[in-house]
């Protein structure tokens, strides 16, 4: 249900391309999310192909290699869902159990 775990200590990690892009066909909003970001992700770490040092890159960079209009698409949902005047995108999928902080 979208919850990878690791059963042991590794040193590298291999997703089969093909089956995960099978798996997002189901799902057309993820295959649209995650083009953009997988394609600045591709450019970000070509940089970085020829050097001795893993491709960890921070998220951070790859939303910012990402042009302007694919950032927005991923910025605005999360914008919209903090509206408060109903149960957010964020809320319906990762439920939150809000605490009062207020004194009586």
């Amino acid at each position: 249900s979208g919850l990878l775990e690791a059963t042991d200590t590794v040193e590298m990690v291999v997703f089969n391309v093909e089956v995960m892009l099978d798996l997002l066909g189901g799902y057309p909003h993820l295959l649209q999310l995650s083009r953009p970001y997988a394609l600045a992700f591709s450019l970000v770490g070509g940089e970085l192909r020829n050097t001795s040092m893993d491709l960890d890159i921070p998220p951070p960079q790859v939303m910012m290699a990402m042009s302007l209009d694919d950032r927005l698409t991923y910025a605005l949902p999360l914008l919209d869902s903090f509206d408060g005047l109903q149960c957010s995108i964020v809320e319906r999928h990762y439920p939150v159990r809000r605490i009062n902080l207020t004194r009586e």
